[in-house]
């Protein structure tokens, strides 16, 4: 009698030992997938995420040299300037460079307001509201700084890409 009462209950742990396994091991590889996807969604949603940084940097800083060029075409600050000229030509220029500061890492958004007021500073000069060669002095020491500046921002934004886990 005790071999069928032994049969009979392995014929009865054996399947329930193996469900457990098999629901053990499901729930595991449900979890690992799981846990794979997350990792997954979350480093792609880091890179998304500086990819709209830098894209926004980039036109902001596209707007902000596209103003310069307008400028430097008008021919910086003419003596006959008028105050409507000085303006129309200047005044995008500035804005651009305030805007920027506000998208930019603090050394690119420095270097952009730099430029901003010399850009003013040059405008009040050029009416004879500012002394001239004091202008021109912050004009060259703020341009000059500006491209490189950019460029950091851009390799921050690249290390940082590269950081995403």
């Amino acid at each position: 009698m005790n071999q069928p009462t032994n049969t009979s209950k392995f014929s009865i742990i054996f399947p329930v030992v193996c469900t457990l396994i098999g629901v053990f091991a499901t729930s595991t590889f449900t979890w690992l997938t799981s846990y794979q996807t997350a990792s997954l969604s979350q480093r792609s949603a880091c890179i998304q995420r500086i990819d709209i940084q830098e894209k926004l940097l980039r036109e902001k800083g596209e707007s902000f040299l596209a103003a310069m060029g307008d400028l430097l075409n008008y021919s910086l600050f003419a003596k006959t300037s008028t105050k409507q000229e000085l303006a129309e030509n200047a005044g995008p220029l500035i804005k651009a460079g305030i805007v920027i500061s506000a998208y930019a890492p603090p050394e690119l958004g420095l270097r952009s307001l730099m430029i901003s007021n010399s850009v003013r500073v040059g405008s009040l000069a050029s009416m004879r509201q500012f002394d001239e060669d004091t202008a021109m002095g912050t004009i060259n020491e703020s341009f000059g700084k500006w491209h490189s500046a950019f460029y950091d921002a851009l390799n921050a934004l690249d290390n940082q890409r590269q950081k995403c886990e």
